[in-house]
């Protein structure tokens, strides 16, 4: 039994609005990544979310994503626990795409039409509760076994 990713979750729902800023974001780093740029235009530390969302793929040895995909999907996140299913959903693209590197493109071919919602969100974040499987945890995205293909 996999959990729902938030792919699953953003299926039949709204995405939600980049603001100005993430949508400037967003081009900026598929356009940097389109030209095979290292150079991404940094003027801070990387947020901490990226900082949780990349050691939670490379614990998993999960890590096949683009640094400006991370990036991206980091400006996204305003909690650890979603930068954690963000890492999830990108483990589940990276299976579905038989373990090739996701890129900005790859992204923006499974969320087309935009980023999942807070309502998608919160109902990714509820379907990984353990309640909801009848399984005494919290959190199962914290678990191995739900990582593995």
């Amino acid at each position: 039994m996999k959990l729902k990713s938030l792919i699953d979750c953003s299926k039949n729902t709204q995405p939600q609005t980049l603001t100005e800023e993430q949508a400037k974001l967003f081009m900026t780093l598929t356009l940097l990544e389109r030209e095979d740029s290292d150079k991404v235009p940094l003027t801070a530390e990387l947020p901490f979310t990226f900082k949780v969302l990349d050691s939670r793929l490379k614990h998993h040895g999960k890590d096949n994503v683009s640094f400006h995909c991370k990036l991206f999907l980091a400006s996204l996140c305003n909690s650890p626990g979603k930068s954690v299913m963000w890492a999830y959903t990108l483990a589940h693209i990276l299976e579905l795409e038989g373990g090739a590197k996701v890129t900005m493109g790859v992204l923006s071919k499974y969320f087309p039409w935009g980023f999942p919602s807070e309502e998608a969100q919160m109902a990714c974040w509820d379907d990984q509760k353990g309640h909801a499987h009848d399984i005494k945890a919290d959190n199962l995205m914290d678990m191995a076994e739900w990582w593995e293909a």
